[in-house]
């Protein structure tokens, strides 16, 4: 199934790279500068979850969790101040702490190789990519994104995010070739279900964040494999 595909496209948080983690550990950081402690700060992560959710058709829905982190920690301060303090902190770990996922240089380079057109669909910001292509060293040391992507877009380039399919039908559109010609690479179910809707073959990746996901994105995918050596398998065999 995979021979006659001419582009593969790539989600990136949690597919590519191991970046989920680190939003803990900004938000833990500024946790620490704004509370002087860590007292609760294991409540956050439910809070931040819901709090973007409910702030998802912002145009910045971080700028909204800020806001509702100030409210909830009752600091006296606005959700644009508690938002420049968290990104200057993220600026500096995406640099440092962000690390491709074991393998995943090899299948990218495989497929490069043998000729498939690369993207990279993402819903995080082009300043937080920019990161990865441009100033992560490990990152840099393994592969360099501009060289090998054809095409990444972010949330920039849309309107809705995952699980809408737009930032998918947005890259056929670019790629200028149909649904049947291309194959993404998730793991997660929103981004999972986007490329479905985009009518786009998909396989997925297992991801310690989207476990309790497992059995659905199982249900909506060609494949789903534990890590990017068996990808490669996949792709190889």
């Amino acid at each position: 199934m995979f021979s006659n595909k001419k582009a593969v496209i790539f989600d990136l948080d949690g597919t590519l790279i191991n970046s989920l983690d680190v939003w803990n550990e900004v938000d833990l950081v500024l946790w620490e500068e704004l509370t002087g402690s860590r007292d609760r700060f294991g409540a956050l992560s439910a809070f931040r979850r819901q709090a973007l959710w409910e702030c998802r058709s912002m145009t910045n829905p971080y700028v909204g969790y800020s806001e509702k982190l100030a409210q909830w920690l009752n600091l006296g301060l606005s959700g644009a101040q508690v938002h420049a303090k968290r990104f200057a902190i993220s600026r500096r770990l995406l640099k440092t702490i962000v690390r491709l996922r074991e393998g995943a240089a090899d299948v990218v380079r495989y497929l490069k190789g043998q000729g498939k057109r690369l993207g990279i669909a993402t819903t995080t910001r082009q300043c937080n990519v920019d990161i990865y292509c441009d100033e992560n060293v490990s990152i840099r040391k393994e592969l360099l994104f501009r060289d090998v992507f054809e095409l990444m877009l972010t949330c920039e380039c849309v309107t809705q995010i995952k699980p809408d399919p737009e930032v998918y039908c947005l890259m056929l559109e670019r790629l200028g070739l149909p649904a049947r010609d291309c194959l993404v690479v998730e793991d997660s179910l929103e981004g999972v279900t986007a490329a479905v809707k985009a009518g786009i073959d998909v396989v997925a990746i297992r991801e310690s964040w989207s476990l309790e996901d497992a059995d659905r994105i199982a249900e909506l995918t060609e494949h789903y494999v534990e890590s990017h050596a068996d990808l490669l398998k996949l792709f190889a065999g």
